[in-house]
């Protein structure tokens, strides 16, 4: 067994001037990585989650990917069955099951809308497009590589990274331990929530009579989702862009709700009788949608620089030839596909794509076709870039907001040239699945990235299998969404919600018959964002705050302060880092139990097993029980990472 049970004390801050992070596996020496062991099971675990994860997702809109129970798995089996090193096969294991739940947005986020509208697609087509966007979103992963996990390492938290990477090298002592507590306690809890139903997955300030009386008059109301997970993943953002992220959150919610309901009230002062969370979803989303695409831009200008120098190098590779490649002079932990292959492989995949949609959906229009090639080529770009900022920030992506900005921009250029009715939603939602499968790639596996520097795997091993994960997965994920399709539907009595399909179906309708678009808000997003840069505020996380519901929102902050309370309550640096240590290790035990129990209750769903009383959910007293049960989970988390430990931890930066 790896001699490794922690991250070196360096991986979660900024590196010195002159100083080199030394990953977990030395970059000077080979390991097992992709073995017939690590690549079976990886595929196995990939085929056996896809359904249930697949039915969350339709079911609640909520996915949840697989990597973390997978390398709990991993780690179990290797202490099981006594293999030597594991640690480079663990982390290949658990990336094929990720890059899966990466590849599977789209069948859950745009493929519904073809079904509610009723527009006709095959398997095949839908096979096609996943797997095109798939690739493409790993070509394109390939430029940035650098800048997000190097160049900005301790800049960006990446929390399910890390987590993952403290799951994967906690193995034995009693961090190990630690894990083993936290993640029981975790996946009790949220089965406790999710499937049993002991208290609300929601508090809200609605549960009292005052707060009922804000809501309702004042349009002003505090939600909370208490899942243990999400409280694991606001500790491991750190206090800094957890506050940033529900500074967003609280604009949206204090700010933006009782003044749109204000303005919406023909300029009366009075506030409208809607409740506030319709307002958030007819107004405040679309102010988010246009700040996160805003800061995008803001990102892609940030980033010209490193651009053009991975255009400039793509360009000398392309004609260099062999002999001048160096790659055995490049340490493993830096070896990437060559950038000649990249472009090349961007070319071909767009090649593809014009093909497909030329022969299968543009009626072999060379206009319509060069259009769409172009709403792919632009969309691409520039949100790869909020899609990797956002795993790097929260572990979580905005693909449906991005998606559905990307459709009525889509939709309105095709208006203008003429283009409408079926053949122009089918042509959207094609371009529309190419495009959310490809951000779902690049955005996760930048996770991905990260966790192969912080723990020394080549990064062209995970581009290349990332590929062909995403081309062997993409058959399994096509069949179990046809199955949840043939068995529940998208419309009617007891249909799968399909949250994202519904509202991407919703935007199209009266794109396509002229409706007008929300364009002013954002527009107001858009200055948002613009205003939080100029302020020398990060705006990406603002907007992701805006953006998120509240309840989602709200326990990044509540992590935050109780992973700032944990490493500043001594005046020893060193105790302060060993807490904070302890508190990473149990923040990565609760994301990896609620992600099991996420995964249970899915199943349970999908074999017909309701536990929860749903009568006693809707009442005021579930909601405050549930604000009880997290401030008992924050007790247990403090508490222990106050708590003397009994031998040396690794030190981690605060």
């Amino acid at each position: 067994m790896s001699e490794h049970h922690s991250l070196p004390e360096n991986a979660y801050r900024k590196l010195n001037e002159g100083e080199v992070y030394k990953s977990v596996l030395s970059p000077d020496k080979e390991y097992k990585e992709a073995t017939v062991y690590s690549v079976g099971l990886g595929f196995a675990f990939a085929a056996i989650f896809t359904m249930a994860l697949m039915y969350l997702a339709l079911k609640l809109g909520q996915g949840i990917s697989a990597d973390t129970p997978v390398a709990i798995i991993g780690v179990g089996l290797a202490m099981l069955l006594k293999r030597p090193e594991p640690l480079g096969e663990n982390i290949i294991m658990q990336y094929i099951p990720y890059t899966a739940s990466a590849v599977m947005v789209a069948a859950t986020f745009v493929m519904p809308a073809f079904f509610i509208l009723g527009i006709p697609v095959s398997y095949v087509d839908c096979l096609i497009t996943i797997i095109l966007g798939g690739i493409l979103g790993t070509f394109v992963s390939v430029i940035f590589r650098r800048y997000f996990v190097e160049d900005m390492h301790g800049d960006y938290p990446f929390p399910g990274s890390f987590a993952t990477s403290e799951i994967l090298v906690t193995s034995k002592g009693s961090s190990a331990k630690v894990m083993i507590l936290s993640g029981i306690v975790g996946l009790c809890y949220d089965f406790i929530t999710g499937s049993i139903g002991l208290w609300n997955e929601v508090f809200t300030t609605k549960a009292f009579g005052w707060g009922k009386a804000l809501a309702d008059k004042f349009k002003l109301q505090y939600s909370l989702d208490v899942s243990a997970a999400f409280l694991g993943i606001g500790f491991l953002t750190g206090i800094k862009y957890s506050s940033i992220i529900t500074a967003g959150a609280v604009f949206g919610g204090f700010v933006c709700i009782p003044l749109i309901s204000v303005a919406v009230n023909h300029g009366h002062t009075s506030f409208i009788n809607v409740p506030p969370e319709e307002i958030y979803t007819m107004y405040v989303k679309a102010i988010g949608v246009g700040a996160l695409a805003t800061s995008g831009i803001i990102g892609l200008v940030k980033m010209l620089r490193v651009i053009s120098k991975a255009m400039v190098k793509a360009v000398k590779d392309i004609f260099a030839s062999k002999g001048q490649h160096h790659d055995e002079k490049v340490v493993r932990t830096q070896k990437d596909l060559h950038m000649k292959t990249v472009v090349l492989g961007i070319i071909v995949c767009l090649i593809l794509i014009a093909i497909f949609i030329f022969f299968r959906v543009a009626d072999r229009s060379f206009t319509i076709t060069s259009v769409s090639i172009l709403i792919v080529i632009v969309f691409s770009f520039l949100f790869s870039i909020i899609a990797a900022t956002s795993i790097a920030y929260t572990s979580n992506e905005p693909v449906s907001g991005m998606t559905i900005l990307m459709m009525i921009v889509s939709a309105l250029i095709f208006t203008v040239i003429s283009v409408n009715g079926e053949t122009a939603a089918m042509i959207i939602l094609m371009v529309a699945a190419i495009v959310c499968t490809m951000l779902g790639q690049s955005g996760y596996i930048a996770g991905a990235y990260k966790l192969g520097f912080l723990l020394g795997a080549t990064p062209k091993k995970l581009q290349i299998w990332g590929i062909i994960s995403t081309i062997f997965s993409a058959p399994i994920i096509i069949l179990a969404f046809m199955i949840l399709h043939s068995a529940y539907g998208f419309t009617g009595p007891n249909a799968l919600a399909a949250p994202q399909g519904n509202a991407m179906a919703s935007v199209l309708r009266p794109l396509l018959s002229g409706a007008e678009t929300p364009w002013m808000f954002y527009i107001i997003g858009a200055f948002i964002a613009i205003g939080i840069t100029m302020c020398g505020i990060e705006a990406l996380p603002f907007a992701m705050g805006i953006y998120l519901p509240m309840p989602l929102a709200m326990p990044f902050f509540i992590g935050g302060v109780l992973s700032w309370f944990v490493c500043t309550r001594s005046k020893d640096k060193d105790v302060n880092f060993a807490r904070k240590s302890r508190g990473t290790i149990i923040a990565a035990g609760l994301i990896a139990g609620g992600a099991i129990a996420g995964i249970i209750s899915a199943v349970l769903q999908i074999l017909g097993v309701h536990i929860a009383n749903q009568k006693w959910l809707e009442t005021d007293s579930s909601r405050i029980l549930a604000l009880v049960a997290l401030v008992c989970l924050s007790l247990f988390v403090v508490s222990y990472c106050l708590k003397k430990p009994k031998e040396a931890e690794e030190k981690v930066n605060c």
